[in-house]
């Protein structure tokens, strides 16, 4: 997927519309196989702003 991606930047313009939709869901499908999942993208997108989680005891 990442190549597929580069590979999209590098084509004309036209193409950018494609490279956001791509990488979101490049990285749910990562997220995905490390069991988290996010709601919405734009959730997806924001969480590099992440320093903390807080779980209960449950982990819940």
């Amino acid at each position: 997927m990442e190549k597929a991606t580069a590979v999209l930047v590098i084509v004309p313009p036209c193409a950018l519309d494609l490279v956001t939709p791509i990488s979101i869901l490049a990285g749910s499908g990562k997220t995905a196989t490390l069991g988290i999942s996010f709601r919405t993208a734009e959730t997806l997108e924001i969480a590099h702003k992440i320093d903390t989680i807080l779980l209960d005891k449950t982990g819940t």
